[in-house]
């Protein structure tokens, strides 16, 4: 998702995709590009940390370990 501004209100938008070149880096963070984790088995608790496996048109993924914080 990405956070973006429709007049005065602040809405979410799903994104398709992130256009990363080869060797490029993205943040994802509040109010920016952002990965929204759904249908959790669990809540999620602050200090926890979880795996998020990214899947690139390459056919190649990424697993990284990302941190759980208070919104």
């Amino acid at each position: 998702h990405e956070s973006v501004m429709e007049g005065a209100t602040m809405r979410m938008r799903p994104m398709i995709g992130v256009a990363l070149p080869s060797g490029g880096r993205i943040a994802f963070r509040p109010m920016g590009p952002h990965v929204m984790l759904l249908r959790l088995r669990d809540p999620l608790v602050p200090g926890d940390t979880v795996e998020v496996t990214f899947d690139f048109a390459s056919g190649r993924s990424l697993a990284v370990r990302a941190g759980v914080r208070t919104p």
